[in-house]
């Protein structure tokens, strides 16, 4: 700074600031000229609060409440939107297990009409598979996540009961990529189940000979394609189908398992009149 003129031996410096500062000091009496300049180090220690370990601890104390506030705010909403998202797969469940009543009843019907024509083979047989069928159904029904394996089965024993009933007017082929492990991985419960359906009754049904159903399990990298392509009639994709209830509530599980899991899940189809129904279903590979 400048130099201070004084008449006296003391001087205050009361408004320094802590840091590393040097001072400088002459003197002159009467006639003797200006000294050479005597220069002092001053050290101005910092207060306790100032201190760099006591900002550092001030600031590891705030960044940990920060995000302990932050976990427990993200946690809460997970939870609620977990909670509020089982309710609505509970909902999903229940309109499912309503869906398709006159599935059991076409079931049953069939079985009577082998019963009434003495085919005790075909009987025996088609309760045999309708019986594994519901059994699998049962054991999914409340879970989440299923093996890729059980979900195969599944769509196996369902299309082998409906070609059994439709007196095996259409033929069917799975065709598993070996590369996947269907056990360890995994993929949301009868998430392909009503696009199956809608191609039995929907596509190969209507079709009466000749259908051909054929599905398809893909490794592409970290995701599963899942490709359901049927030769039936087809529909035109721009006219609403009212029909479809199930692929509605697939679509409605879907967006929920998207918003609370983030499980990047996409489905598309293809399908023209006359030409048949191609249904692409992209899964991440679930382990957990």
């Amino acid at each position: 700074q400048t130099w201070t003129y004084l008449d006296r031996s003391e001087l205050y410096m009361t408004n320094l600031q802590s840091g590393e500062f040097v001072l400088e000091v002459q003197f002159k009496h009467q006639n003797i000229g200006w000294t050479e300049g005597a220069r002092i180090q001053i050290t101005v220690s910092p207060y306790w609060w100032e201190t760099i370990w006591f900002r550092a601890l001030v600031l590891m104390l705030v960044s940990v409440l920060i995000t302990y506030v932050s976990f427990r705010i993200n946690g809460l909403i997970k939870a609620r939107k977990r909670q509020r998202t089982e309710h609505l797969l509970a909902e999903l469940r229940s309109r499912k297990a309503q869906l398709n009543p006159h599935f059991v009843f076409n079931a049953l019907n069939s079985v009577r009409n082998f019963i009434l024509v003495n085919d005790l083979s075909q009987s025996d047989q088609f309760l045999t598979t309708y019986s594994k069928l519901m059994r699998s159904i049962l054991d999914m029904s409340n879970k989440l996540l299923v093996p890729i394996g059980e979900e195969i089965e599944v769509l196996s024993l369902y299309l082998g009961l409906e070609r059994i009933r439709l007196g095996k007017s259409f033929e069917y082929n799975v065709d598993v990529d070996e590369t996947l492990d269907m056990h360890e991985l995994k993929c949301p419960a009868l998430i392909t189940q009503p696009y199956v359906e809608n191609s039995v009754w929907h596509g190969v049904a209507p079709k009466g000979e000749g259908g051909q159903i054929s599905i398809q399990v893909q490794d592409i990298d970290t995701k599963i394609r899942i490709v359901i392509a049927d030769n039936g009639v087809g529909f035109d994709q721009h006219i609403k189908n009212e029909n479809s209830f199930g692929t509605f509530i697939a679509q409605d599980k879907i967006r929920l398992l998207k918003k609370t899991y983030d499980f990047d899940i996409d489905v598309s189809v293809k399908s023209s009149v006359t030409r048949g129904t191609k249904v692409n279903i992209l899964l991440p590979k679930i382990k957990k």
